[in-house]
């Protein structure tokens, strides 16, 4: 029987759309497989810093005291962290890294700069937030490992004015929260109060510049009774670096770069507090 026209129209039709459905795969799949890549390699970074730091401390290198412990403690925390969202029967295969303190500097670098290139590169949705906490606590690890840490510069090109707005609170009140507490520091912590004001101040500038908004009017803080300065500044930190962290899932990567700079502040706080300790938290901002 002859076929028409119109039925060898169709019957392509019918075939390119066959072809099409076995290639499709739904938008949220793609970006849990995503997803997952990104924590894999996460991981998996995080397994080589583990292994160096227990090469250190498995050779008796002076390095490796009580404050580098803390720090192998807080990575075990992230790779546990990462694993739990991660499909079950995940594999991790065991590094080999180099010996000796260096390896330990270059392996936390690596797994640093990973958690912040991946937050800038995808935005990750609900990973970001996490991505970003471990970003800001590596690279308060190599500030007290005696490193530089250089951050890419604020960015809110096109940011949501909501998130900005959110942020810009949180700076002010930051700034005159120091203003009180400074009044009941001395010495190195007067400066370090200094310091974190100068930062909160150059944020909110930045912050109220993207918004075309103008400076919102002094607030009175009064001083909590029962905790002392220093207590009270790292509660400002920890409060900024939530709302920083929050942010990470709209902002990306300038999210995280807000986190860590109220992750270095807070830690330099805790330290001033006991200087027997890094300062350093496992998921700052969380």
């Amino acid at each position: 029987m002859p076929v028409s026209r119109r039925q060898l129209l169709l019957g392509a039709l019918c075939v390119s759309a066959a072809a099409g459905c076995s290639r499709w795969v739904p938008t949220e799949q793609v970006q849990r497989r995503a997803a997952a890549r990104v924590l894999a390699k996460q991981l998996e970074l995080e397994h080589r810093v583990i292994a160096a730091y227990m090469q250190l401390r498995d050779a008796g290198d002076p390095n490796f005291g009580p404050k580098a412990a803390a720090l192998l403690a807080e990575h075990e925390e992230h790779a546990q962290a990462l694993l739990a969202r991660l499909p079950r029967g995940h594999r991790v295969t065991t590094p080999t890294v180099g010996p000796g303190f260096d390896a330990v500097v270059d392996a936390e670098t690596r797994s640093a700069q990973h958690a912040l290139t991946e937050v800038r590169a995808r935005g990750v949705g609900d990973i970001s937030e996490l991505l970003s906490s471990i970003a800001a606590s590596e690279n308060t690890h190599l500030v007290a490992l005696g490193k530089q840490v250089d951050l890419p510069i604020l960015n809110f090109t096109d940011a949501p004015k909501e998130a900005l707005k959110a942020l810009a609170a949180a700076e002010h009140a930051a700034i005159f929260a120091y203003g009180a507490i400074g009044a009941h520091l001395i010495g190195e912590t007067l400066e370090l109060a200094r310091t974190a004001e100068a930062l909160h101040r150059e944020r909110r500038e930045a912050l109220l510049a993207a918004l075309d908004a103008p400076e919102p009017a002094p607030l009175d803080y009064q001083m909590p009774a029962g905790q002392t300065a220093i207590e009270l500044a790292i509660g400002v930190e920890q409060r900024c670096a939530a709302q920083w962290r929050q942010a990470a899932t709209t902002l990306g990567q300038t999210g995280c770069v807000g986190l860590t700079g109220s992750s270095l502040l807070a830690a330099g706080w805790r330290r001033a507090a006991n200087p027997q300790q890094y300062g350093t938290v496992a998921f700052p901002g969380l």
